[in-house]
């Protein structure tokens, strides 16, 4: 899942890590992709994708002096997207347990976007990462410490039955 990183990159971090601004917007637009697809897969709304895109550059960009330059830069940066998503559908949820969330337009949507979409946060979070990003098991525990691996493969079957289900595949 994770890729290594090029000179090319290597250099492009060291040089953000000295504050040059310009050389961690070439890693964001090398990056920029991939952030939106899995910000657009979790939250469903392309103008929310930008937007938690942009938040995640932003949140990069402050962390990038502490970046491991062992691990893929693609993976940190993914990594930070997905934190911000999840905080959000957290968030959502917590607002229409409330009763103060404002439902976004849907129309947009495939019949499999909007049903990923309707999935509890754990659930869309766990498939998305799973089915569509090729994370692990171990990868989304990161994400659900409360959760052991056959938790996690056990929800993701029940997801993939409920999807087909209402599907009719």
């Amino acid at each position: 899942m994770s890729t290594p990183n090029t000179n090319y990159i290597i250099y492009l971090i060291g040089l953000s890590k000295q504050g040059r601004q310009q050389a961690f917007i070439e890693l964001s637009t090398i990056n920029l992709k991939n952030v939106f697809a899995v910000s657009y897969r979790l939250l469903g709304d392309v103008e929310e994708a930008k937007s938690f895109s942009v938040k995640t550059f932003l949140r990069a960009w402050d962390k990038i002096k502490h970046f491991d330059e062992s691990e893929s830069f693609s993976h940190w940066i993914k990594n930070i997207a997905i934190r911000l998503a999840i905080e959000e559908l957290f968030r959502i949820h917590d607002e229409k347990t409330s009763g103060e969330y404002k439902k976004k337009n849907t129309a947009d949507l495939t019949d499999l976007e909007e049903l990923i979409i309707s999935l509890s946060v754990e659930d869309r979070v766990i498939f998305v990462l799973h089915d569509l990003e090729g994370y692990s098991y171990r990868g989304i525990g990161a994400y659900f410490p409360e959760l052991m691996a056959d938790e996690i493969k056990t929800r993701l079957f029940k997801t993939r039955e409920y999807l087909i289900g209402k599907l009719n595949l």
